[in-house]
């Protein structure tokens, strides 16, 4: 979707959004294990008053903040350096942008349970997310990608956060239409706190 035949309107909020992903998932991919490392774990674990889902919901918080933030600096910043038409509905599209982060700030921290060596995190992250802005559909239609391809390519938040983006964002449509990706992203959200709080509980 090119309304203006510009390449520039058409590529940069791709590929911002796709940064977007990749800022929240890798700064949470270090949010747990890095208390091991520094061993400062058991000093969080007595902070949060010996329960997880204080650790879980103070680091989540944190790294949504922080996502969000990154999403507002996008559309204040960027689209206005750039000349990129912002749209009638930015404010309401706000809400997924939160919804983004805070997946993706929970997918991280995920990883960030299940592998305590930092820098296996880091590469598992890498390699989880660098294919999201080709297999979402972004640059080549998803429909004539072989099936393995488009089949991870609904693995990836962004793909379903893309769709949402060119509905609400560039097309200007309802909210409502845009209920299949939120409940899409929920469901990786959920994945994300279920495994992480598992892992957790496992660990101690």
């Amino acid at each position: 979707f090119n309304p203006y035949y510009n390449y520039l309107f058409y590529l940069i909020p791709g590929i911002a959004t796709a940064l977007l992903q990749m800022i929240v998932f890798f700064m949470a991919a270090r949010s747990i294990n890095s208390e091991h490392t520094n061993k400062t774990y058991g000093e969080l674990y007595e902070l949060s008053n010996q329960n997880i889902f204080n650790i879980i919901f103070g680091k989540l918080i944190t790294y949504t903040l922080i996502g969000f933030l990154v999403g507002l600096v996008i559309f204040s910043l960027i689209y206005p350096l750039f000349g990129i038409p912002l749209s009638e509905n930015s404010l309401s599209f706000m809400v997924i942008i939160l919804l983004f982060s805070l997946v993706n700030a929970m997918l991280g921290m995920m990883v960030s349970a299940i592998f305590k060596d930092e820098a296996i995190a880091m590469d598992m992250s890498f390699v989880y997310n660098s294919p999201a802005f080709v297999f979402s559909g972004f640059t080549f239609p998803m429909m004539a990608m072989p099936a393995f391809e488009s089949w991870y390519a609904q693995l990836i938040p962004y793909t379903h956060f893309l769709k949402a983006f060119i509905k609400g964002f560039e097309m200007n449509t309802p909210f409502h239409y845009l209920y299949p990706q939120i409940i899409n992203l929920s469901l990786f959200f959920l994945f994300g706190y279920i495994v992480t709080i598992i892992t957790l509980l496992i660990s101690h």
